[in-house]
């Protein structure tokens, strides 16, 4: 009996949280190839954004010190979005100074400002 109250408590407390979490659709403002990696990067498409860099020939150091999106560089925008794989894997390349960013918070932050409804954010390379 134990086991099916667990299973029972942690689909409910799964199903709670799903249903307060803020969801977001990200679509490319233009054609270019860094709006193309900053929207593999916040999807969290660790596979795609590789293969993007691959086939627009740039070196992800490059990217990781020069790529913005939105404003923002781009290992910072995946992480404020909760894109954590492609974000430590684009720090790996970072120079200089690494800040650890608080992404429960950060999250947390953008579903309250959010609320229950999607957010459309439209990416675009600055």
């Amino acid at each position: 009996m134990k086991p099916v109250i667990t299973v029972l408590l942690t689909a409910a407390a799964a199903f709670a949280f799903s249903a307060n979490a803020a969801t977001y659709k990200f679509v490319a403002a233009n054609n270019l190839p860094g709006t193309k990696l900053c929207i593999s990067a916040v999807k969290n498409d660790l596979i795609g954004y590789k293969d993007m860099a691959k086939r627009y020939h740039v070196r992800h150091k490059y990217i990781a010190n020069n790529v913005t999106c939105n404003g923002e560089e781009i290992a910072s925008f995946a992480a404020a979005y909760g894109a954590t794989r492609t974000a430590e894997y684009i720090n790996r390349f970072h120079k200089g100074k690494v800040s650890i960013i608080d992404i429960a918070k950060a999250a947390k932050d953008k579903q309250q400002a959010a609320g229950d409804e999607q957010e459309v954010i439209l990416v675009m390379v600055h």
